[in-house]
């Protein structure tokens, strides 16, 4: 029993199924061959005061309250953030992704919280300004200042990392001298 198609021969349809073979293996190359790399970056800001202490940010940022007890979180927009005592708030984790593992540069919390903060604990206020062609020093604790941060990579997930910034009374007493 033969087969025929009309309108075409054998070998027409020999270069129709190489070309279709062709695209299917292209389009699966296309995809697998250049695989992006995610990264995810969390933030976390502690109060361990025994008060509550607020940052004040010059733009909106979305934020929760970090509750384990309840399964239902409550997500806010504000770039007024108050953090009860002992408490830690989460930013929302920013996701990140680049072909090549290598190439991805660390986000700087100043593209999330925007170009100053304030802390507001008590009747103190502390001003913190992002240096934007220097670096902020060692010696000035600040919400811009990196060695205040503590980076630690999720060993479950790839590519996850959390940063913490602690808010305490040695800190506070440090940041008005």
């Amino acid at each position: 029993m033969m087969h025929f198609i009309v309108g075409s021969d054998k070998q027409s349809l020999s270069r129709a199924r190489t070309w279709l073979y062709g695209l299917i293996f292209g389009c699966m190359f296309a995809s697998c061959g250049h695989p992006y790399t995610t990264y995810t970056d969390t933030y976390f800001v502690s109060n361990q005061t025994e008060e509550e202490i607020r940052l004040v940010l010059d733009q909106a940022v979305m934020w929760d309250t970090c509750s384990i007890v309840n399964p239902q979180r409550a997500w806010y927009s504000t770039n007024n953030i108050p953090i009860a005592a002992g408490k830690t708030i989460r930013l929302h984790p920013i996701r990140r992704e680049y072909k090549n593992v290598r190439a991805g540069d660390v986000l700087m919390i100043s593209r999330i919280i925007g170009a100053s903060a304030q802390l507001i604990a008590g009747n103190d206020t502390i001003i913190w300004k992002e240096h934007r062609y220097d670096y902020v020093y060692g010696d000035e604790w600040s919400i811009y200042n990196d060695t205040d941060w503590v980076t630690t990579e999720d060993k479950e997930e790839p590519y996850r990392y959390d940063h913490t910034f602690v808010i305490d009374h040695q800190k506070i007493e440090r940041a008005k001298q």
